[in-house]
């Protein structure tokens, strides 16, 4: 009984971090509409540098060590860096319900970078299931149509960005935090955002109504990682990490009511096919390490 009731709570904490998650995408994406996506980012950096400087200040953490030039370190930064890019320039010019289905590909790509990169055995079926959620990305970004939206392609990369920093953090050995980690990718991050200024009108003020989307991005952001890092703490994996996707509808509802998307059918299926091979791959690999059967169902 004690474990359900972690399960659920895991589960309600996990709903709760993807809808925050999606709220900070929407002001995210607001911000843009007054200021360079440059600066954005560079808040988004500091704001986020700042937070995490005074979680290893107050565990007493070294900031300044040699692990930043290790290869793992460097890819993992790396990896964030495109992830960020991507990621902020999509939703700047991409409808937010599309570039949050298009995210939520990235357990597939782990599963396929995990077999190109770590040698790691997939079967069959994994395999398959991959391919379906790319079908799926096709049928969302739709290259060589009349809809065709470059900045949904942007988004691709920024998650294969995302995939490249968690391989990272994969390879990255145990005595380097991931605070540590996240401090030194807040910092890269807030550089690229100066960089991305270059060419631009520069910095802009932002009126009182941006600073409190800029506010709610870097607060919405973190309250989302902490909710996130309880919920796989508290309730079994296993359990809780297909809620990932309730992302898609809250993107999807904020999208269509506060921003106005249309979302047609053709994306809806998409997104399903999406959602569909993600969790297959999760069962076929719960199955896989835990030795229990396939649900009869599926």
């Amino acid at each position: 009984m004690a474990l359900q009731s972690e399960n659920l709570r895991g589960i309600l904490l996990m709903v709760a971090s993807m809808a925050s998650f999606t709220f900070a995408d929407l002001f995210l994406k607001l911000s843009t509409e007054s200021l360079p996506t440059g600066e954005v980012m560079m808040a988004f950096g500091i704001g986020c540098a700042i937070g995490f400087y005074l979680i290893l200040y107050q565990r007493g953490e070294r900031v300044w060590n040699r692990a930043f030039f290790e290869p793992s370190v460097v890819l993992h930064n790396f990896g964030e860096v495109v992830a960020t890019i991507g990621i902020f320039v999509a939703l700047a010019y991409a409808p937010l319900s599309l570039v949050s289905m298009i995210m939520q590909t990235l357990p597939l790509v782990l599963t396929l970078f995990a077999f190109l990169f770590l040698k790691e055995s997939i079967g069959v079926h994994r395999i398959s299931a991959v391919a379906v959620g790319f079908v799926g990305v096709l049928m969302i970004i739709r290259p060589g149509m009349d809809d065709f939206n470059l900045y949904s392609l942007i988004a691709v990369f920024g998650v294969l960005g995302m995939s490249m920093r968690d391989i990272g953090s994969r390879l990255t050995r145990k005595s380097i935090s991931t605070i540590l980690l996240s401090f030194y990718s807040s910092l890269l991050v807030t550089l690229t955002g100066v960089g991305m200024l270059y060419g631009t009108e520069g910095l802009l003020w932002p009126n009182s109504q941006t600073w409190l989307y800029l506010f709610g991005m870097i607060v919405l952001g973190g309250v989302g990682l902490v909710l996130l890092t309880t919920a796989t703490r508290i309730g079994e994996l296993s359990v809780i990490s297909p809620f990932r996707y309730t992302r898609i509808f809250f993107a999807s509802a904020v999208g269509v009511m506060i921003l106005g998307e249309t979302i047609d059918f053709m994306t809806y299926f998409g997104g399903a096919l999406i959602v569909v091979a993600g969790i297959y791959v999760w069962i076929r690999e719960r199955r896989l390490h835990t030795g229990k059967p396939l649900p009869q169902n599926v």
